[in-house]
């Protein structure tokens, strides 16, 4: 029988963000990669009326339906931000991400334009759109949540809603999911190894000193997209961080595989008296990661993320990140981290837990001369202690192989007398360690997938 410590491997990458996937480490120092900026200068910028007040908030995907990015931003036209009402949801499209076009339909009116690129303008107001394609839900492939703000005087309307969408551009009637204060962004996912959709937004905590009500991080969930939970705070910050004079305010998350990332803005108020100065607030970008939607780490010790983003993108090996301003990003796939040697004169070590996994091939994501990693499957159980067993025969690193794929990916392959053998070979010593020994460049990411021996 399995001890806890042994996990099943699924076929997703397994990023270094957190250490679901590792064993243990000698000599490997893991650091946030720096992003390409794709485009800093904005890439949808105000045009027309509806726009002149302001435009805010983008939330991008890529459909390979449709061919094309997709994206869907906040405007506000100058009477409404004079009058502090008023929001809608706009629409553009690309080919590549860096050029778009906002296609002027005659769906709603703004004025004298009988043909804006607005899509969704539920009773004149709407803030803040999060939209996420659903492939598993073929009627419904679009769907989106966003807020209504507390405007006043009348708040009755204020909270979290709904819609889906068969095209993604004609909506459903919104559906209100929550009726409390929701004023930040929120964010949307579906998580398929969990069916379920998550949502988050604002929640709030009373704290005695000072006394008053400070920012939580507010959680519902659903099965069916119909039928959500009531919202649940969770704090995301904790007092050894600085709360309730640092507080997460919003969380902007995506669903990657078998990991749910988060895109944190934690906003530091400082200390009495100064923490009613708007002025001196400061407005942090971190990172943390989740396997349920519930329980969050922070990646990297709460150090500022350089990639801070609404909507992760991938499209083939590319990442694109948008942030508020509608600035780009790009990352080559699954390097968010990297491991790599601390003192370049020794190996560094990177072993797995103990894993179980379906016949396959290791796939490894580096930066690297194929000479300068090897790889070892090594017994689970040895006659001393876990990780001084003995490598599996015929799986020593001498023997590893990388095998390039792409300009990102190796195959992992053994050498033997009969021709060369994968990690599906190695299925009946299960659970095995997985060893990488790294004498220079970086390692980001491991994976299986069932390509055949090269």
């Amino acid at each position: 029988m399995d001890h806890p410590f042994v996990i099943r491997l699924s076929s997703d990458p397994q990023l270094f963000l957190d250490d679901y996937a590792i064993g243990a480490t000698v000599n490997l120092e893991r650091k946030l990669e720096t992003p390409h900026t794709f485009s800093a200068q904005g890439v949808v910028k105000p045009e027309h009326p509806w726009e002149a007040g302001k435009i805010s908030h983008p939330t991008v995907l890529w459909d390979p339906d449709y061919g094309k990015f997709r994206m869907y931003y906040t405007s506000r036209g100058l009477e409404e931000v004079t009058e502090g009402t008023g929001g809608y949801i706009c629409y553009a499209e690309s080919d590549d991400a860096l050029h778009w076009h906002k296609p002027m339909l005659d769906m709603y009116q703004y004025g004298g334009h009988a043909k804006t690129n607005i899509v969704l303008s539920p009773s004149g107001e709407g803030m803040h759109v999060f939209v996420i394609r659903t492939p598993h839900d073929p009627a419904r492939p679009y769907k989106a949540i966003f807020r209504k703000r507390n405007t006043p005087p009348d708040r009755t309307g204020r909270g979290l809603y709904t819609v889906w969408s068969s095209d993604g551009l004609h909506w459903s009637e919104p559906h209100w999911i929550s009726k409390t204060k929701c004023d930040t962004p929120p964010s949307l996912i579906w998580v398929d190894h969990l069916g379920c959709y998550f949502a988050f937004t604002r929640a709030q905590s009373y704290h005695p000193k000072p006394s008053n009500y400070f920012r939580m991080t507010g959680v519902v969930h659903s099965t069916d997209f119909n039928d959500w939970t009531p919202k649940a705070a969770i704090n995301l910050v904790s007092e050894a961080d600085g709360w309730p004079y640092v507080q997460n305010h919003d969380i902007q998350a995506c669903a990657y595989g078998g990991l749910i990332l988060g895109f944190l803005t934690v906003l530091d108020i400082g200390l009495p008296p100064d923490h009613t100065n708007q002025k001196k607030w400061r407005w942090i970008d971190q990172m943390a990661t989740s396997r349920d939607g519930w329980n969050w780490h922070p990646v990297l010790d709460r150090e500022v993320t350089p990639f801070w983003t609404r909507a992760l993108v991938v499209k083939d090996d590319t990442m694109y990140l948008t942030d508020r301003e509608f600035n780009i990003k790009t990352l080559p796939v699954d390097r968010f981290v990297s491991l790599a040697p601390v003192d370049p004169a020794h190996d560094a070590i990177l072993e797995t837990r103990p894993l179980h996994f379906d016949p396959s091939t290791l796939m490894v994501n580096a930066d690297v001369d194929p000479a300068d990693l090897q790889v070892e499957l090594v017994e689970e159980s040895g006659p001393v202690v876990q990780y001084q067993s003995n490598p599996i025969e015929g799986f020593e690193r001498d023997r590893s192989q990388l095998v390039q794929q792409d300009k990102l990916q190796y195959q992992v392959v053994w050498q033997g007398d009969k021709g060369n053998r994968t990690l599906a070979d190695a299925t009946s010593c299960q659970p095995l360690v997985i060893r990488f020994i790294l004498k220079r460049g970086k390692l980001f990411a491991f994976s299986t997938t069932n390509l055949a021996p090269q």
